[in-house]
């Protein structure tokens, strides 16, 4: 059994693996913010009836932090399915995804992520018992590709980790590049959590070759790596333009903000509404400080928020068809039916895969630091979700150097 019963009432156990640390032993404030905002829901939930009876529960034994790691995920997930979990929530790193979703399908339960997005976890063969509020980083990373075009850029430079996201992030990238006719002029992969003197010499035989617009596709930690070495080579200056899948988070470094200056990230974006202005508010009182609704742990927090009544509208579902007994595999197939409008919008799943079909993005800036200290992305600009068009506002953009064109 998945469930646990107290007299009538069914406690649905839902199992976490977050990142609050990192491998390297950075602190991931976004995990901490996925966590929280998936025990809102949880409580949300409960008092909202969504579902026709019992209730969901995250209990603290039942949270793992897997360190955005894939080594020793499939311990993890074993240690969560002994506690009878009917799911698991939070991965949200794409390799340790892989592998939980590969070694919890022996198990029949369910992988729920909330931002794992490479895009060898959309097919739903190969991973039956996954899926994601997020769309894959085939619909993702070539926005990157495609905005480079759109300001001119002819020649770029890759710049990818050798993890199950970077590896699919650089074949969508270099396959987008050439059916925009751009020229590739190098493209280097390391593993995660190559050292700083391996990537200064990466980068340095990039700027070599006079290339001038880089495409970083890899994690948060080697991403700010990746920045500490532009730094380092002083290469963040007029006339050059960086593009990376990942945006970075509000306490970077000086040496981290001073490489990434302009760069452009993707993220997705909120549509206003009554029910996340309300998130917000109650969300901020888990906080020590409001949070940023322009930075990325919020961004998480509402994705995963969300992914948590992905799972209460399926067993809802379930019970409607008077289904009692909710089991792994008869959450996983009703799952896959779910619709319906969460804080980050309208959430289905494209039909044969593992992903969200639709997710509205903008693009992101970042222009240094804020008053209060943290790291200042602005948004400059969104996807029409219809022609799928980006509609920028270039006089806003802070490029490289600190230049901002008229």
């Amino acid at each position: 059994m998945t469930q646990t019963q107290s007299g009538m009432a069914k406690t649905y156990q839902l199992g976490g693996l977050y990142t609050f640390r990192y491998h390297n032993g950075r602190e991931a404030d976004w995990g901490n913010y996925a966590y929280q905002a998936a025990q809102i829901a949880i409580e949300d939930i409960y008092h909202g009836g969504i579902l026709k009876s019992g209730k969901l529960e995250l209990l603290e034994q039942n949270v793992l932090d897997y360190h955005c790691w894939p080594d020793g995920v499939e311990e993890k997930v074993a240690a969560l399915i002994e506690q009878n979990v009917v799911a698991i929530i939070g991965a949200d790193c794409s390799s340790p995804a892989v592998r939980m979703a590969t070694f919890a399908a022996k198990y029949k339960t369910p992988v729920v992520s909330y931002g794992a997005n490479a895009a060898s976890l959309s097919s739903a063969d190969e991973f039956p018992y996954f899926l994601r509020n997020v769309t894959p980083s085939s619909d993702y990373d070539r926005h990157l590709v495609q905005l480079a075009y759109q300001f001119g850029d002819q020649q770029i430079g890759v710049l990818y980790t050798t993890d199950d996201w970077g590896i699919g992030a650089a074949s969508v990238v270099q396959q987008q590049a050439k059916a925009n006719s751009m020229t590739i002029r190098a493209v280097y992969g390391y593993p995660r959590d190559t050292n700083m003197e391996e990537v200064v010499a990466c980068l340095d035989a990039m700027n070599r070759k006079g290339i001038t617009t880089y495409i970083i596709l890899m994690p948060t930690p080697d991403t700010i790596t990746a920045f500490q070495a532009i730094d380092h080579l002083q290469l963040n200056k007029p006339g050059y333009s960086f593009y990376a899948s990942e945006m970075l988070s509000h306490d970077e470094s000086p040496d981290v903000v001073r490489g990434s200056l302009g760069y452009i990230a993707p993220m997705n974006e909120l549509p206003p509404s009554r029910q996340l202005s309300e998130f917000k508010a109650r969300f901020a009182q888990s906080l020590v400080s409001p949070p940023d609704e322009l930075g990325k742990a919020f961004f998480y927090a509402v994705l995963s928020y969300d992914s948590v009544f992905l799972i209460a509208h399926a067993i809802r579902a379930a019970q409607e068809d008077g289904i009692d007994s909710i089991t792994g595999e008869i959450l996983m197939r009703y799952l896959r039916g779910v619709r319906f409008i969460g804080l980050s919008g309208h959430h289905a799943v494209a039909t044969g895969t593992n992903d969200r079909s639709q997710m509205p993005l903008q693009m992101m800036n970042l222009q240094g630091y804020k008053e209060d200290g943290t790291v200042n992305m602005v948004s400059i600009g969104s996807m029409d979700m219809d022609t799928g068009e980006w509609k920028l506002e270039s006089d806003k953009i802070v490029w490289p150097g600190n230049v901002k064109l008229k």
